[in-house]
């Protein structure tokens, strides 16, 4: 039966702005399972990324526990959260972030890299996860050379490289057209199901939610519907 991989109590984010204390997120409770698919889905400014850079490990809660496979990722110091958040968790942002002056096969090996793997092991699996998303014949190109969607697909087998049990998503096709989204969209849902890889997507896009397993939504930095 799968486990949690994710679970939080009361995950509460709070910032001083003007000197003004702003909550941005309010007590969150969730879970999110192996292998399941999560979509959070709110208005801007709801709180929704703000939730992925917690789960992420990219920032840390004021208050409230956040456990990953059953462990208080907030008292563990800074070098162990970096680890987990390498090995075990995979990003795909709205901008991919890659690197310009390398090729899609060199970004997609660089967190295989920083793990201080084999090279060729790591140039092996890069290239096996281009071929699974459609761009073998891509593999030398640099971002520049690449289109919108293409770029996207890169940046999700770079998130796949260190087989993480975890794959958060921040809008990932918020700067696609409608047939790139849908061929981002469908891959990931298929290479996380058959990977048994717990993916959780924050988006406005009520049509990508669709795809999930489960959707929560957040308003005003409250979760207000499972």
């Amino acid at each position: 039966m799968p486990e949690n991989i994710i679970e939080t109590f009361g995950l509460t984010k709070t910032y001083i702005h003007n000197k003004r204390r702003v909550e941005v997120l309010k007590d969150a409770d969730l879970t999110l399972c192996t292998g399941e698919s999560l979509a959070v889905v709110g208005p801007s400014g709801a709180g929704k990324s703000t939730l992925l850079y917690l789960i992420g490990l990219l920032e840390k809660p004021t208050e409230g526990r956040l456990l990953f496979n059953k462990i208080d990722v907030n008292k563990m110091q800074d070098r162990d959260r970096s680890r987990i958040r390498l090995e075990s968790i995979g990003f795909i942002f709205q901008f991919h972030h890659l690197l310009p002056e390398f090729t899609a096969l060199e970004n997609v090996m660089l967190p295989g890299m920083m793990l201080a793997k084999k090279l060729d092991e790591c140039e092996t699996f890069a290239s096996g996860l281009l071929r699974q998303v459609g761009l073998s014949k891509r593999l030398d190109h640099k971002p520049g050379e690449l289109s919108g969607g293409e770029q996207q697909r890169v940046a999700f087998a770079r998130a796949l490289m260190n087989s993480p049990e975890l794959i958060l998503a921040d809008e990932p096709t918020g700067n696609l057209d409608r047939a790139a989204s849908q061929v981002l969209e469908n891959m990931m849902w298929d290479m996380c199901r058959d990977r048994s890889t717990a993916l959780m997507i924050v988006t406005h896009n009520e049509y990508l939610a669709e795809g999930a397993d489960r959707v929560l939504k957040l308003v005003d930095g409250l979760i207000v519907d499972r």
